[in-house]
């Protein structure tokens, strides 16, 4: 009974979450296709229970976007490390961290921060303040306005350059 009840506290949660974290892949796509012109493929690390929804919105988002989107779904902590390598193994690719409080948290985003930094793989996140983690943007909703923030400290480990124009529309974190 416990654990049937935990299912659906845990299932309500990740709903929840899909609920507040609601821009669209494809204005993620916009975003870091604006910032990141070389980027050809984004990488998405989502909880499994999301899969199906951001698949479809990252096959709407390639039509608009002309970026290559990858879907790569987890259900426990174990998958991260080898969906991680996958990502590793992309040319010209930017990693979006769909995140929730259960598998893709805070210590994941600075696991797969960590891991991607030696290919010089951006990170990229749904969450306020995962800057503060060492990710170079998070690009979030903030009463109804697309919120970007960014971590020039990771900018200059990757070895990225934002515009001018681009910069002035973000919010820096981490100097």
């Amino acid at each position: 009974m416990a654990k049937k009840r935990w299912m659906v506290s845990t299932l309500a949660l990740i709903v929840f979450s899909c609920v507040l974290q609601s821009q669209t892949v494809t204005q993620m796509g916009f975003i870091i296709k604006k910032s990141m012109p070389t980027t050809e493929v984004v990488a998405i690390l989502v909880h499994e229970m999301q899969k199906e929804r951001l698949t479809k919105e990252a096959q709407n988002a390639q039509l608009i976007t002309k970026l290559t989107y990858r879907v790569y779904a987890v259900s426990n902590k174990s998958e991260i490390a080898t969906k991680v390598n996958d990502i590793r193994n992309a040319d010209n690719a930017t990693a979006l961290i769909i995140t929730d409080d259960l598998i893709l948290n805070e210590g994941t985003v600075k696991f797969v921060t960590q891991k991607l930094a030696s290919k010089k793989t951006p990170v990229i996140s749904n969450r306020a303040k995962d800057t503060l983690l060492g990710i170079l943007m998070s690009i979030y909703i903030q009463d109804g306005n697309i919120e970007k923030h960014i971590n020039k400290i990771s900018m200059s480990a990757l070895g990225i350059t934002f515009s001018d124009e681009f910069l002035a529309e973000c919010v820096v974190d981490v100097e």
